[in-house]
């Protein structure tokens, strides 16, 4: 547990967990952070990525531009509190700004083929000629929206 951890190694550990823990209170009044270390925050910008340039593979070097990324949205003074990951709340976002460099890399690598959406196809020269931020209205175009209609059922 984070307890466990922050009890033994103190103030310098650094925890992460598949599952969530609450952060510990350490002895000197600071914080012990309990990062929920899951694939939630890489997989689904991934994923997103390769479906918004036509990817038809997933190299190394596109894991690592989504691991970048996702390591470059926590603020400098938060990893230096033991903070790995940016808040869960914002995991839509997250998961935008992977996915936009996912594709990125994908284009620059030649794996990209290219995007089908409506009856349009965007080939993979058109697309790699986009800037980050268009990459990002791409994807977030492109991303899922959960959204339910409401069912109620009336007896008659």
């Amino acid at each position: 547990t984070a307890e466990q951890v922050y009890n033994t190694i103190g103030s310098g550990a650094i925890f992460a967990s598949g599952s969530p823990f609450d952060n510990v209170k350490l002895p000197d009044g600071s914080e012990g952070y309990a990062n929920q270390g899951n694939n939630m925050y890489l997989f689904p910008g991934l994923g997103l990525g390769v479906l918004s340039c036509g990817a038809r593979m997933v190299t190394t070097s596109m894991l690592i531009a989504g691991a970048r990324c996702l390591a470059s949205l926590v603020p400098p003074e938060e990893r230096e509190k033991g903070v790995l990951f940016p808040p869960l709340h914002e995991i839509r976002d997250i998961s935008v700004k992977v996915a936009a460099q996912v594709a990125k890399q994908a284009l620059h690598e030649g794996v990209a083929e290219g995007l089908m959406h409506h009856d349009t196809f965007t080939s993979a020269e058109d697309l790699d000629h986009l800037s980050i931020d268009e990459l990002e209205q791409l994807c977030r175009v492109r991303m899922w929206n959960p959204s339910y209609s409401t069912l109620v059922y009336k007896p008659h």
